[in-house]
């Protein structure tokens, strides 16, 4: 829950003050990171709780957790329904690659405390009116376990949405990313002010569609913490490069639908968010990037081999903080590309939109040098302009992720 400061800065200094800050200078890391009260007496306790610094879209944290034997527990994973969450596409392929990365977070953290795992997929099913994914994962004693050089950087590990050096990334940082991803995905560095400029203006463009789409409203509207720069369960707005005078804009026009049409309506004004948000960050980084599957996935295969991407795609990330540099996604051009390949798919409320989500299609397939169905993740990276995290999301404490009977 969020403490009731209002003053930014005191908030921040309570934070660092009492709270504490992992700092890992040798690596230029510094992130703000919560520590339980009470340490874990139990060693499956202390995997899950590390295990919660996973990623997840907007810090939704769609995960629960059910412990049925001394070492064996049930993953429940939520996925979100395209009439709640815009950027669930594929059947759900975002929330499959959430579930590799926790399930490699899960060996990371196991192997700190001398065991393996091993997991099956059980079933994707209905529960509580909504759909989910259930995985049974059991943990075996290990007497050659090794701690993962990665374990130190799970925490440390965020998205950083602001301006980082334009410094481009070395030859050695580049192949200690591609040899993170191992051989599941393929790389595509995208490098220089022309190829920067072509994927910030993509960048955006999905932006753009975006403030246009009412499901995407309502979903922005319910994850933005509008208030505090640290949250355990919604994305701060702070985190946002955005000046003063354009966060009480965006914060009064998220009032309600009617006033975000009616901001549209006005030349350029929009225009002014997304150049803050996407164009120029996108345009003040290192490098951008774009993963891609070597082949389509199969019916019979979609969730393992998705799954696979996943757990790649977790050591690429915790690699990225491990070199000293950080990390942004940029997802919403995929999922609005998706979106125009298959428009018969989308939601009602946004048909309206499938026009600029084709001719997004086309820009996207021309970038990435593949077919849309081969796209798998892409973002941005780069040094950061500071180590001092003034802003991020947490992660909601343990006991708030067990699973309710």
């Amino acid at each position: 829950m969020n403490p009731t400061i209002t003053s930014f800065w005191n908030y921040q200094e309570a934070f660092s003050r009492n709270l504490g800050l992992i700092n890992l200078a040798e690596k230029g890391a510094q992130c703000s990171r919560p520590h339980d009260p009470m340490p874990r007496a139990i060693a499956i306790e202390r995997i899950l709780d590390m295990a919660r610094w996973t990623p997840s879209g907007d810090n939704s944290q769609p995960w629960q957790f059910e412990i049925v034997e001394e070492n064996k527990i049930l993953l429940h994973i939520a996925i979100p329904s395209l009439d709640k969450d815009i950027m669930s596409i594929r059947d759900g392929e975002p929330t499959l690659l959430i579930t590799g990365m926790m399930l490699e977070t899960l060996t990371i953290a196991a192997g700190k405390e001398g065991k393996t795992l091993s997991w099956k997929h059980l079933a994707q099913e209905k529960s509580g009116g909504e759909n989910q994914h259930r995985f049974e994962i059991t943990f075996q004693g290990s007497n050659n376990s090794v701690t993962d050089s990665l374990y130190d950087y799970i925490p440390l590990r965020y998205t950083n949405r602001k301006h980082y050096r334009v410094t481009p990334l070395t030859d050695m940082q580049k192949r200690a990313l591609e040899a993170a991803l191992g051989d599941k995905l393929t790389l595509r560095w995208h490098s220089g002010w022309g190829e920067r400029w072509r994927v910030a203006k993509l960048n955006m463009q999905a932006f753009l569609i975006r403030m246009k789409s009412r499901i995407a409203y309502e979903q922005l509207r319910e994850r933005i913490d509008w208030q505090y720069p640290f949250s355990t369960d919604k994305l701060p707005l702070h985190t946002l490069p955005m000046t003063m005078p354009s966060r009480h804009i965006m914060r009064w026009a998220m009032g309600s639908w009617r006033r975000l049409r009616a901001l549209g309506k006005i030349p350029g004004a929009i225009l002014l968010s997304a150049i803050e948000i996407e164009l120029l960050p996108a345009l003040l980084c290192g490098n951008h990037f774009i993963l891609r599957r070597k082949n389509a996935h199969s019916l019979e295969n979609r969730v393992a081999a998705t799954i696979a991407e996943g757990r790649a795609l977790m050591r690429f990330w915790l690699t990225i903080t491990k070199l000293g540099l950080t990390m942004q996604p940029s997802y919403s051009p995929i999922a609005f590309a998706e979106h125009g390949s298959h428009p018969d798919n989308m939601p009602r409320e946004d048909w309206h939109l499938a026009p600029e989500c084709q001719s997004m299609a086309k820009k996207l397939e021309a970038i990435s040098g593949c077919e849309l169905e081969r796209l798998v993740f892409m973002g941005r990276i780069g040094t950061p302009r500071t180590s001092a995290v003034a802003s991020r999301s947490l992660r909601k404490p343990l006991d708030e992720l067990w699973r309710n009977n």
